[in-house]
């Protein structure tokens, strides 16, 4: 079927002279006929309309979708009202026209473009594709585009019409995830860290990250000098295996020379007893910076996660004590960081966890900025489905600046006891701005000393990190991690 413009009576134009359907309106009888829907530009001659169309004829094939030769039914009507198009990450871009997604079963639409037909091009229209119907989106477009094309210069000429054959552009290239490693073998001694060489690596490796020169522009392009920033450490393993101090430490001495005041700094994680056993009271006075701890700071009753899992309460959640119906579904976000924290900078161990592989920065952050958090350390799946959603609440996600994996030391066993017998120095640090592949790195790491060591593997829900990234909080697949080793 081939249409230059609509001849009913209830037909509008647009700002350029193009006849539009109006919604309800349009040749319904395309349902039960193949082939694509076409519209061209004003002045386009009638003989050039039927080769276009027996070659889009041909190409359709005239197949009901889901046979084996795609096909297509089109009409003319405009989407649903209410519905909105889609992008696809599955889709590609042809040559100016976005290939979308609708969530509109069975049928392909095909409309005239926002602005028009372009005097200097032929411009094809937006085409929404079922998603179930994916794979027509890319190859079966790319095809008829090129038939477009072809068969407007050769039946027409690019002398009578005056258009210029658009390029077709390549497939667009999958998001990768860039980790920055910075590695020095004097890093440690005896499993202690050496602050000098520590403090180096931090500082090469925030240069290598930003791309800047100095490190005054480095740190001000992660973060602002009025900001007030949470350092965010995993503590309860101790100042061994857990967030080691010197790294910390390090970090603070940059951001105090990028020009933040003292009191904008903040060190935190969920109790402020852990922070006090691993030293970092010790070093917050040292350097004038503040201690914190999520607990300590109470619950936001206007900001929270919800969850159908009932949690069993105990004492230091919001609803502890409290009776009724919903109680318990709730898990409320510190007012540390609803209230004070304005940007995250995440620094984790690379220490294993039975249920979540690794306790990396989505375990470490997410479960430690909310209360009532033992309902979903029960299962590994309560757990791969509450911490990517935790994760991506705009008080945690929007405001991440940076995360570093703490990778001086490498313990696969143990979960959070201090087991060094179970552990690998490393001397690595690890700078990336996504959480998922540092993590899906740290559980690789993992995993290849365990099989050094002869440990068989760990059991743990790989949906979390899945999960994380259909979320688009970050990479999971490794293929599509680039490092950069300094």
């Amino acid at each position: 079927m081939v249409e230059g413009s609509f001849a009913e009576p209830d037909a509008v134009k647009d700002q350029h002279g193009v006849k539009l359907p109006a919604p309800g309106s349009g040749d319904r009888s395309c349902r039960s006929q193949p082939g694509p829907v076409i519209q061209f530009p004003p002045g386009v001659p009638t003989k050039g309309r039927a080769a276009i169309a027996a070659r889009c004829q041909q190409l359709a094939g005239g197949k009901e979708p889901g046979d084996d030769t795609p096909g297509i039914r089109t009409y003319n009507d405009p989407p649903p009202q209410g519905s909105q198009p889609v992008r696809s990450r599955q889709a590609g871009t042809l040559s100016g026209c976005e290939v979308l997604s609708h969530p509109y079963p069975g049928y392909r639409f095909a409309h005239p473009p926002a602005n028009g037909w372009q005097p200097s091009g032929l411009h094809e229209d937006k085409l929404h594709a079922p998603p179930t119907h994916g794979r027509l989106t890319t190859g079966w477009c790319r095809r008829v585009f090129e038939s477009l094309c072809v068969a407007l210069l050769w039946t027409l000429g690019l002398g009578d019409l005056g258009f210029a054959a658009s390029p077709i552009t390549a497939p667009p290239q999958p998001p990768q995830a860039r980790v920055v490693v910075v590695q020095n073998a004097g890093a440690m001694n005896a499993f202690t860290p050496q602050a000098a060489v520590v403090r180096e690596m931090v500082d090469r490796g925030i240069l290598a990250h930003t791309g800047k020169t100095n490190l005054v522009d480095a740190w001000r392009s992660v973060v602002k000098t009025n900001d007030v920033v949470g350092l965010k450490v995993l503590s309860e393993p101790g100042y061994t295996s857990g967030t080691r101090p010197a790294v910390v430490a390090a970090v603070v001495e940059g951001l105090l020379v990028a020009g933040l005041r003292p009191t904008n700094i903040v060190i935190w994680d969920r109790q402020l007893s852990d922070l006090r056993i691993a030293g970092y009271f010790e070093l917050a006075a040292r350097y004038g910076v503040r201690v914190a701890a999520a607990a300590g700071a109470g619950w936001d009753d206007k900001t929270y996660y919800e969850n159908s899992l009932l949690g069993n309460l105990i004492w230091g959640d919001a609803e502890f004590g409290k009776k009724g119906d919903g109680i318990g579904r709730k898990s409320y976000v510190s007012k540390l960081l609803t209230r004070d924290i304005t940007r995250h900078i995440s620094i984790a161990p690379l220490m294993n966890h039975n249920l979540a592989g690794v306790g990396g920065h989505f375990y470490s952050l997410a479960l430690g900025s909310v209360d009532n958090t033992l309902r979903f350390e029960s299962t590994s799946r309560a757990l791969a489905e509450a911490v990517p959603e935790i994760f991506a609440l705009p008080v945690i996600y929007d405001r991440l600046a940076l995360c570093i994996t703490d990778a001086l030391i490498c313990q696969y066993q143990g979960e959070h006891r201090t087991l060094l017998h179970y552990a690998k120095t490393l001397n690595q640090l690890r700078f990336s701005k996504d959480p998922v592949a540092l993590d899906t790195l740290s559980l690789a790491e993992l995993e290849a000393q365990r099989q050094k060591a002869g440990i068989p593997s760990a059991k743990f829900s790989s949906e979390l990190y899945k999960n994380a990234a259909l979320l688009e909080l970050g990479i999971n697949d490794a293929r599509q991690i680039r490092l950069e080793m300094k």
